[in-house]
């Protein structure tokens, strides 16, 4: 007697409902025109991605406050940027972290937070540094972090994870960066031989004497993030005269880590130092390359931490006082928020796509950044 058999599949509500939504409110990367074009008479040699981990615009703010200051940088062509990541569904409405984020400046690709280099599936993305290659260009990396952090892991290595540290380091020692400054870690002195069999040369300082090397890793382990010896731009202006040897120009990004790191905790003293160095920093590199219309800088962040609020009425619940300054300040959370941060650009090169109908400012999405930058960049092969 032959028997019949009945099959049940149980299949996720994921697959179940993938006609789901198909009439909701499209999402910022289907209303966004991946299209980003470069602004015609545009001849750039060189890039400076400026990222400020956690800086949102009152983080900029407070640092002008505390110094009784206007930052230089904040004169320049403005943007707000979107700074969501994805969720597993590939839909951007979680709160990123900075290696999504750090993927999403580099690589101009949403992705889920904790890939490094990667999209939603997995795949490797091509970064700004890739192209900037093909074109023959030095590419580096100056961090604040070590420089496995997020950050700098994004534009340098693909892995599953931000914790796959091992991955991560292996991943940089075979990319084409020229140059790696970051902040020191045990992890790159025990890893030292496997970077030196691909050219590098390793370094704990910023030495002088090794600046006519093929390649470079400096694990720095006298680097202040604050206003101090060996700061951030000093890390920067080594940088830069190693990168300038290149006829053919270079791009380079920089990460001051500790806005983020501070506002973790809600150390605002201490994020108002980090700050202020990046300022330091932007205002040595606008002073270099004052007389090179051909060098595009940008400053951003990757995401705001802390939910920060500040004041110069004294309306907010703490106060800030150091020497005749005084103003106050509010954490609303220990965490990343969805709030926009700032785009500056010396130069406003791109024709970007406002998210949103707002005739007072342009919001554009962090991927459209690097997307700019890649078209930028291929220009140079015309």
């Amino acid at each position: 007697m032959k028997k019949n058999f009945v099959l049940f599949l149980v299949l996720p509500i994921s697959l179940l409902c993938v006609a789901c939504g198909k009439d909701a409110e499209p999402t910022i990367n289907e209303k966004l025109n991946a299209d980003i074009t470069v602004k015609d008479g545009t001849n750039i040699k060189n890039i400076i991605y400026v990222i400020g981990d956690g800086m949102g615009f009152n983080s900029i703010k407070a640092g002008e406050l505390a110094t009784n200051t206007n930052f230089a940088f904040t004169k320049w062509a403005e943007y707000q940027s979107n700074t969501n990541s994805l969720n597993d569904k590939g839909l951007d409405v979680l709160i990123t972290d900075s290696a999504a984020a750090g993927t999403a400046l580099a690589s101009g690709t949403l992705t889920i937070n904790g890939r490094i280099g990667k999209d939603k599936e997995f795949m490797d993305v091509e970064t700004i540094f890739d192209v900037a290659k093909t074109v023959n260009k030095s590419v580096g990396i100056v961090t604040t972090d070590t420089i496995n952090g997020a950050t700098p892991a994004a534009f340098s290595a693909h892995a599953n994870d931000r914790d796959y540290s091992e991955e991560i380091v292996n991943s940089q020692a075979n990319s084409e960066v020229d140059l790696f400054i970051g902040n020191y870690s045990d992890l790159y002195e025990t890893n030292k031989t496997l970077f030196e069999q691909k050219n590098f040369t390793y370094s704990k300082n910023l030495n002088s004497e090794i600046l006519s090397k093929e390649r470079l890793i400096i694990n720095n382990e006298n680097m202040s993030p604050y206003s101090e010896a060996n700061s951030l731009r000093d890390s920067v202006e080594y940088a830069v005269d190693y990168l300038s040897k290149n006829n053919n120009g270079f791009t380079l990004m920089i990460e001051q880590a500790h806005i983020d790191k501070a506002s973790h905790s809600n150390d605002f003293n201490n994020m108002v130092r980090a700050a202020v160095e990046l300022n330091k920093t932007l205002d040595y590199l606008i002073d270099r390359f004052k007389d090179q219309s051909d060098t595009l800088i940008v400053v951003t962040a990757d995401h705001e931490t802390g939910g920060l609020k500040v004041s110069p009425e004294m309306d907010l619940k703490n106060i800030y006082l150091q020497d005749d300054i005084s103003f106050a300040y509010e954490y609303s959370t220990n965490s990343h928020t969805t709030t926009h941060v700032p785009v500056y650009l010396n130069q406003d090169i791109f024709n970007f796509v406002n998210l949103e109908d707002n005739a007072s400012y342009t919001v554009i999405k962090n991927i459209q950044i690097a997307r700019g930058m890649k078209n930028l960049l291929l220009l140079n092969k015309k």
